[in-house]
Formats: C-alpha cells, structure tokens, sequence
C-alpha cells in the first residue's frame, strides 16, 4: 500500500499527484540514463566496463518500462485486483479453499525467489562503494580510491560532486529496486492466480461424479435436472470469468513481456562473454563471482516468467482434457448441447501473449535460449 502511494500507483490517489510523481520518477531516472550513455560515448572500449554499462542501464530500462506499463495500464490493473477480490470473496467451499492455499504458498515461493535475486542484484551494485566511502570515513581508505556504483569518469575523489552523484545513484538504486519488487511480483500473482481458477473449474467438472478421476463408474449425483444444469452453466460462467481474466492480462503486460524478454537475452549473453573472458585469465575472482550470480540469477527470474506461462497453458488444456471425460450421454440433451459449445470453446487454450508474437511456455524458453546462447 505504501508503495503504491509512493510511486502514484495507489488507487484513492489523485489523478494529478500521480501524474506527477510519474514524472518525478521518470525525470530522476532519466538523468541516470543520459550519465551512463555520456560514460559510454567518452570512454575507449573496454570489454568490463562497457558490459557493466549496458547491464546496468539494460536493467534500469526493463523496470521503467514496466513502471510506465502499469502506470498507463493502471485502470486495467485496477480491474484486475478487482476481479482478483471478487474471486476470493466467491470462494466458500473447503476444497476450494485448499487449492487456493496450494497456490498462494507456491507465489510466495517464486515471489520470494524474485525479490531475493532483484534485492541481490542491487547489493552487489552498490555495496562496494558503500563499503569504499566507509572505508575512507573511517581513514582505511586514501582519497582518490573510492567508487560510485555507476563510474564517471574522474570522479574519484571525495567532494561535493562524488557525495551528490553517490547519493542520487544509492537513492536511484533502492527506488528502481522497488519498482522491480512491485511490477514482477504484481504479474506473478496475478498469473497465479489465473491458474488457480482454472484448478478451481476441473474441481468443479469432477465434483457431480464418484472420485474416480477417470469417471469410470460413471454415477452422477444430481438429484434433480435443475442441479444438472446450474452446475453446467456454473463451469461455462468460471471459464467465462478466467478467460477474460487472462485477455486483461495479456492487454497489460504482452507488450512489455516483449520487451523484457528481448533485453534480459541480451542482459544474459553479455554476462556470460564476460565470464568466459574472466575465466580464460583467471583473475578478477570477485568480479567472475558477482557476474556469475547476477547471470544464474537473470536466467532464474526470465525462467520463472516462461513457467508460470506454461504452467497456465498446461492449466487450460487440462480443463478441455477433463470435459472430454464426461460421460456425455448420460447428460440430458440441454446439458449436452452446452457441454459441447463448452469443449469447443476451450479447444482454443489460453496462454500468456509475449507482444503478441510468442507464447509463453517451455518450448518458446527453450528455442529462445539455444538461439541466442549457441
């Protein structure tokens, strides 16, 4: 909540504050950029600190685009933790609540995997000139040796300049990292979220019949015609609910999963020219260390995102999978006709849309990754 009102993300807040505390961020941020693109351009060609250059500014142009999506897409994400509250509120029945419990316990692991690595990353960016100004505070350091988290050239000695710059990058750093918390985790749950309805739909589908998963015995335990076709009208409504769900989804993010997905290949195939350079040298140990962390660590987060992909589209075709085994004739024939509109329907599965190109599964993870790293 109190991100939210930070970065004019909250709900109740007003249309001009968060405007312009949109443009404050975007403003301070923008002035990192221009620095490390000027740093970039002035420099001779060095294989290490351009890496780290375009690393750092790779990042930090991932989670202001991620920013302004959801700023921009803020009525559709509005719509969406709506729908998530509605969902919840609907939910009564004990098994239903199991799987929800199953799901939740599964986002805060991969939450807690995404902020780990985001929170990581931002240590190994700037501990080392918090630890070099210590140091030099201290007298363990000579003037002249300290470090900012993003060099300039001939910045190096302690002064108002290097405390002004080290005090906008630190700030600059923590805020980017929040923003990266609260964007990744807001998609992981939402996703989650989705494919927890659709566990909640073949709970629904299994739940007139014996618990023989494979039907069977084939024993209904409708009582009455009337149940027979609430519960079927109840399953088309869930699939109804879910699917737009997802369509708010793809509207929010596709377009910026796109855009992630492009530079966190590029993020990934720099580090890892590095490392190898590293490697064949043998020196720089901590530098092959914090390099080989953030490359595990960006590969895991870009994994996470194509498993929760798949996962949503392993989710709704197994939905399509258990309205197959029905025992369709023993159905009444208004049940059956709407039983056959709902298998047609979902023969078309939902999936998370990477720019509207691409889904997002295993087999896209797997084909990108083989391309651009071999």
């Amino acid at each position: 909540m109190y991100k939210g009102v930070i970065f004019g993300l909250h709900h109740n807040q007003n249309l001009k504050i968060r405007f312009k505390v949109f443009l404050t961020i975007i403003a301070f941020a923008f002035l990192g950029a221009v620095q490390q693109l000027y740093q970039l351009f002035t420099t001779d060609f060095v294989l290490q600190a351009t890496i780290q250059i375009f690393q750092k500014g790779a990042a930090s142009f991932l989670i202001l685009s991620s920013y302004s999506t959801i700023y921009y897409r803020f009525v559709t994400i509005k719509l969406i933790i709506n729908r998530i509250k509605l969902d919840y509120e609907n939910f009564s029945d004990e098994e239903e609540l199991k799987i929800i419990k199953k799901y939740t316990k599964e986002t805060k692991l991969y939450v807690c995997v995404v902020l780990g690595f985001f929170n990581l990353y931002i240590i190994l960016v700037t501990s080392p000139s918090i630890l070099n100004v210590f140091l030099y505070n201290f007298n363990f350091l000579d003037d002249g040796q300290l470090t900012l988290p993003l060099p300039v050239n001939d910045v190096t000695h302690a002064g108002l300049l290097f405390y002004s710059l080290f005090s906008y990058q630190i700030i600059m750093s923590f805020v980017l990292l929040s923003i990266g918390c609260l964007f990744y985790s807001l998609y992981l749950v939402i996703v989650q979220h989705a494919c927890c309805q659709f566990r909640i739909i073949i709970l629904k589908i299994r739940r007139p019949f014996n618990k023989n998963p494979k039907y069977m015995q084939n024993v209904l335990l409708f009582e009455r015609p009337c149940e027979e076709f609430d519960w079927i009208v109840d399953i088309i409504k869930s699939y109804n609910n879910v699917t737009e769900f997802i369509d708010l989804i793809n509207y929010f993010s596709k377009i910026n999963y796109l855009i992630a997905v492009f530079f966190s290949m590029i993020f990934v195939i720099f580090d890892f020219i590095y490392i190898f350079q590293l490697l064949e040298t043998l020196q720089y140990t901590r530098n092959t260390i914090e390099y080989g962390i953030t490359v595990v660590g960006s590969i895991l987060v870009l994994y996470l995102n194509f498993y929760v992909g798949q996962k949503l589209l392993d989710q709704s075709n197994a939905v399509l999978e258990e309205l197959c085994k029905i025992p369709y004739y023993m159905l009444s024939i208004k049940t059956q006709k709407l039983l056959l509109f709902m298998i047609t329907r979902c023969g078309k599965p939902s999936m998370l849309s990477i720019g509207g190109m691409f889904v997002s599964s295993h087999e896209v993870f797997a084909g990108v990754s083989g391309n651009k790293l071999f």
